[in-house]
């Protein structure tokens, strides 16, 4: 367990620095910008494999702090690009399915399944 708390702040940290200054998160050679789409190709197939599995355990639980953890995901990007003066509404659907999928996994808890 301390090994995830210790991955968790450092997380945490470099949440900080991306969001406080993005050229200040990107201090060392190992963040590049350029190299920003195939670090979010990851971070989607690594997502994706985090869903996959929750599913083969069939934790309920899990799935719903998966999509919870999705819709917020979705809600940040539609944010940040309507104040980009982006397209919001690719993002905002994805917050919407999320949350319509983390209702569903609430109401299959509470009914046992």
């Amino acid at each position: 367990a301390l090994f995830g708390w210790v991955a968790i702040a450092i997380l945490a940290f470099l949440s900080y620095a991306f969001a406080h200054d993005p050229r200040d998160g990107l201090w060392t050679r190992a963040h590049r910008l350029e190299q920003l789409p195939l670090v979010l190709a990851a971070r989607y197939i690594a997502l994706a494999a985090l869903g996959i599995g929750i599913l083969l355990v069939g934790s309920l639980p899990l799935l719903a702090l998966f999509f919870l953890v999705a819709t917020g995901l979705g809600a940040t990007d539609a944010v940040i690009y309507h104040r980009a003066g982006g397209t919001v509404w690719p993002h905002a659907a994805a917050a919407a399915a999320g949350a319509g999928a983390f209702c569903v996994t609430l109401v299959a808890i509470s009914l046992g399944s």
